[in-house]
């Protein structure tokens, strides 16, 4: 990224996954090719889908990047770094947290200091700005939406969580196969396939399609749940949803109706601005911060640039 904001240059390569230095020499390949030749590192940002340990910088809670758990990513990197002869540095942080910093300086929130950003996909994530800071809680947990406990007295909990289990894209798809079911079953006619997308599903529901209706609506009034729950705890001035299903266009005026019967005066709730971006501009961000003199703004400090 350049002076002004602008990406100059971008590769993107799939996650192998294996052990921790398997994973990093992939991620200095990546460095090294956007930092050619005699070129200087000043900073690098780096999103990851898991808490950080504020106290010593340690991942957990990481799921989908095997090799990573209880790894000081940022001093690793760091090591990796210095050892190529850089004296850059090197900040990390969680996906969702990076997609709040964000949509508070170039998105849908952007002037606002309490705020939150909902990412709803194949996982659920959440990253929450109060007061103009992002909130990050003592173990580096705060946000951590898909492990809100939804599942009543006798209910299997679900290993990735259970509010993600009950509004993630694997359970849209199993909700989509027991629609299908019913429908076979009451002789109702339908377009909707075993594989069938949040996207499709929308434009069979508008469409007319009443077992798509009924599959949105559905996940609509689950989504509604979280939305409502975070509300009522932290009251932000804006919901802001992202996600391959979190983000679908079509979406947002359900999920409002759906909060609205669950509340009284709920927030504003907008669709991402930045789309799948939203994380890797927050990286880009707080390597902008990282480079800054001490005592500029920090990653933690949201709105403006500085």
């Amino acid at each position: 990224m350049d002076r002004d904001g602008t990406v100059v240059a971008e590769r993107t390569r799939p996650t192998h996954h294996g052990t921790a230095d398997e994973v990093l020499a992939q991620v200095m390949a990546l460095v090294e090719w956007l930092v050619p030749g005699d070129a200087t590192l000043t900073a690098l940002g780096v999103s990851v889908a898991a808490a950080l340990d504020p106290r010593s910088g340690r991942l957990n809670s990481i799921a989908n990047i095997h090799g990573l758990e209880n790894v000081a990513l940022a001093d690793e990197l760091g090591r990796h770094v210095a050892a190529r002869g850089w004296t850059g540095v090197v900040a990390v942080a969680n996906d969702a947290e990076l997609g709040a910093v964000a949509e508070g300086r170039l998105g849908a929130a952007v002037g606002l200091r309490d705020y939150v950003s909902i990412t709803i996909g194949t996982g659920v994530g959440m990253g929450m700005v109060m007061g103009g800071s992002v909130l990050r809680g003592w173990r580096g947990m705060a946000g951590e939406l898909a492990y809100l406990p939804v599942a009543g007295p006798g209910v299997p909990r679900d290993p990735a969580g259970d509010y993600e289990g009950l509004v993630g894209g694997r359970t849209l798809q199993a909700r989509c196969v027991a629609e299908l079911a019913a429908a076979r079953q009451a002789g109702e006619s339908t377009r909707l396939d075993p594989r069938t997308s949040i996207a499709t599903a929308l434009e069979l529901a508008r469409a007319g399609d009443p077992v798509a209706a009924r599959l949105v609506e559905h996940e609509c009034q689950d989504i509604a749940i979280g939305i409502a729950t975070v509300c009522a705890i932290i009251d932000p001035q804006l919901v802001v949803l992202s996600g391959g299903i979190g983000s679908q266009p079509g979406l947002v005026a359900p999920v409002r109706r759906a909060v609205a019967a669950l509340m009284d005066e709920a927030p504003p709730i907008e669709i991402s601005a930045l789309g799948e971006r939203a994380q890797l501009l927050g990286a880009l961000e707080i390597a902008r911060d990282a480079a800054k003199p001490p005592g500029s703004a920090s990653a933690g400090s949201v709105p403006g640039r500085g």
